[in-house]
């Protein structure tokens, strides 16, 4: 925010977001676990019983208890819910 606020030209800021974007982009097709990674994160729902199960549990949790949550001890997670092998 102080870059923006300052006399700090704008085309450095530009180009350095542009090169990390780029570099990011990179270095995540270069290695095809952080792409499924990546690709797990933004559709949890595609495989909630294998490689996505602990992100779906947490969504469950946080979406049953909203933002105050349900109390302490009253989760209903802990009732049958094992940690996978």
């Amino acid at each position: 925010m102080l870059m923006f606020l300052s006399p700090f030209p704008i085309r450095y800021l530009v180009s350095m977001g542009v090169l990390g974007c780029v570099s990011f982009a990179g270095v995540i097709l270069s290695h095809p676990y952080q792409m499924r990674r990546i690709m797990a994160f933004l559709n949890p729902w595609e495989d909630p019983l294998g490689r996505n199960y602990h992100m779906v549990q947490s969504l469950i949790a946080i979406g049953s208890g909203g933002i105050t949550g349900v109390g302490l001890g009253e989760s209903k997670l802990k009732y049958f819910y094992f940690l996978p092998i």
